[in-house]
């Protein structure tokens, strides 16, 4: 990517990254000109915060990407209101499937574009997520249980044997 970018070729990504650490080595590298971690997947909030201030120093494009759920959205979209907003917001509209109505089936009240093509951004509590219960009874079930043994499972996959050692030790103190 950075090689490709250097031959003047704008680049955007990012969108699937899983935090700071792996958009550090981006950034290090020069690899994208825009940076679109999605809050839901890349680290969470805080983790797209750093990505958008270190965008601001290094005078590097800065957009969320936002295509999973109207939940996803809405945390993406307060993601993107901190920023410049030098570039649009993507998110999930693709009729005749993926539409407002489907994509945001669990909130009270989908999300809608104005005649602009803006969205508004909540200002209630909560990132504005008022979840419609009764399609949560209906649709929501679990789908992730993670036992003792599949935590140290992950912190192997996520941060490697030794550090997963480290911490085991730490938590038998």
């Amino acid at each position: 990517m950075a090689e490709l970018r250097r031959s003047r070729v704008p680049i955007a990504g990012a969108e699937l990254n899983g935090g700071w650490q792996e958009f550090k080595v981006m950034l290090e590298k020069g690899s994208f000109d825009i940076y679109q971690p999605d809050a839901t997947m890349g680290g969470g909030i805080g983790d797209a915060k750093r990505v958008l201030d270190a965008c601001r120093r290094r005078g590097l494009g800065f957009t969320p990407h936002t295509w999973t759920n109207g939940l996803g959205f809405l945390v993406n979209l307060h993601v993107y209101a901190a920023g410049p907003r030098d570039h649009p917001l993507e998110y999930p509209y693709e009729p005749p499937g993926w539409v407002p109505e489907v994509r945001d089936g669990l909130l009270a009240e989908p999300i809608r574009v104005d005649a602009n093509g803006t969205v508004a951004v909540p200002t209630v509590p909560g990132l504005g997520i008022e979840l419609d219960e009764d399609e949560l009874l209906r649709y929501g079930e679990k789908y992730f249980e993670i036992t003792s043994q599949g935590l140290a499972m992950k912190t192997i996959r996520d941060k490697g044997l030794f550090t997963a050692l480290r911490l085991a030790r730490k938590r038998k103190r």
